[in-house]
Order: structure tokens, then C-alpha cells, then sequence
């Protein structure tokens, strides 16, 4: 998506002269912009020449698995919970390992696994370190067998996971803020299926 921004044209912008002798042939003074100031910082709203969006493990792109509740949102593209939103392998439709420090996460079919990594091991040929995840607790639901999970909300710090239970016509953990708030649960009739 490219945005027009109304203004002058600078000096250092390519083509600054041609678009404004554009603007002013056509009576306005818009310009392209790709870069869009924000505070201190700025932001692209187009992908750099030679850039690929997201993708799986074997380089095909992906799109964002959300419900249709955040269906026309942004939607990050490098946060902890990254593997929630773009599937990285085929056989696995709910995500990888997750760290969201201090805690580690893991959506799977039966739900949503906590851990607290404490015991390291090196890997990459010596020259790194992780903290695996290793599940200490499932929030989950009895005979909860998920099909995928989809991101349902997010901020800053948080990320809200929705796990559709198709054989039980209900919803199980799909409302969980995974930084200090409670789990909730939300009554299927004020949400719809994705």
C-alpha cells in the first residue's frame, strides 16, 4: 500500500522535481511517500526492491492466521509470538516454541503449554545457547483437540490465542492475554466461528 501525503516536495526526494511539476499540471500538491514519520522515528509503507513477506520453512509465503476479527488489521511480522500468526511447517498449524520472557509458550492441539525454561543446551555447531521450552502446564479443556489456533488480538506485549473446538461446538482457551491477565472464556454466543 502506497500513501499520498500533501505537502511540498524536498530536494533530497527522487524525482521530487517531476512530481512536483506533475502536481502543479494537475492542480495538487501531493506527492508519493514510502516513508512515513512517526515520533522520533519513521516506517515504510511499501516493501523494500527485492524484499519477501513472510514464509514457511520451504520459502513458500503465508498469510496470517487470524480470525475475522483482526481479518483488516496490520499484523505484525516479527514479534515472540510470530509462529502463532505464519505457519512456519505444514504439519504443525498451531506454533512453535514462543518466548514471551520470562515464560515459554507453545499452542497445540490440546491447547496452550506454559513452561519456565531454566536449563540451557548449546546449539548451532557451539556457537549459541537457548532455553527450550519444556511444557510444566497445559491450559486446556477434556478431550480438547484443536484443529489450528489463530491470533484473535494483540498489543505491544500481549497476544490473544482462539482455539476452535469443532466436535464440542464450543470455544476453548481462546481468550488468553499471556502477561498477567486471566484467562477468560467467552460465553459461543458472542463469537462467532472463524
Amino acid at each position: 500500500m502506497r500513501r499520498w501525503d500533501q505537502g511540498t516536495c524536498c530536494a533530497d526526494d527522487e524525482g521530487a522535481l517531476a512530481a512536483a511539476s506533475l502536481a502543479s499540471t494537475v492542480g495538487s500538491r501531493c506527492r508519493l511517500r514510502a516513508t512515513i514519520d512517526a515520533g522520533k522515528g519513521s516506517y515504510s509503507d511499501i516493501r523494500p526492491a527485492g524484499r519477501r513477506g513472510p514464509s514457511n520453512y520451504g520459502g513458500q509465503a503465508v498469510k496470517p492466521k487470524v480470525t475475522p476479527v483482526m481479518a483488516d488489521k496490520p499484523v505484525p511480522t516479527n514479534d515472540w509470538w510470530s509462529s502463532l500468526i505464519f505457519q512456519r511447517f505444514a504439519s504443525n498449524p498451531w506454533s512453535e516454541n514462543m518466548y514471551g520472557h520470562f515464560l515459554s509458550y507453545k499452542a497445540v492441539y490440546g491447547g496452550l503449554e506454559v513452561g519456565y525454561p531454566t536449563d540451557h543446551q548449546i546449539v548451532g555447531g557451539g556457537r549459541q545457547y537457548e532455553f527450550a521450552h519444556k511444557a510444566d502446564l497445559t491450559l486446556g479443556l477434556a478431550d480438547l483437540n484443536s484443529p489450528d489456533a489463530k491470533a484473535d488480538g494483540w498489543s505491544d506485549w500481549t497476544v490473544t490465542t482462539y482455539h476452535w473446538i469443532a466436535t464440542m461446538n464450543s470455544l476453548g482457551v481462546p481468550r488468553h492475554d499471556d502477561h498477567g491477565q486471566h484467562p477468560r472464556r467467552p460465553s459461543p454466543s458472542t463469537r462467532a466461528a472463524p
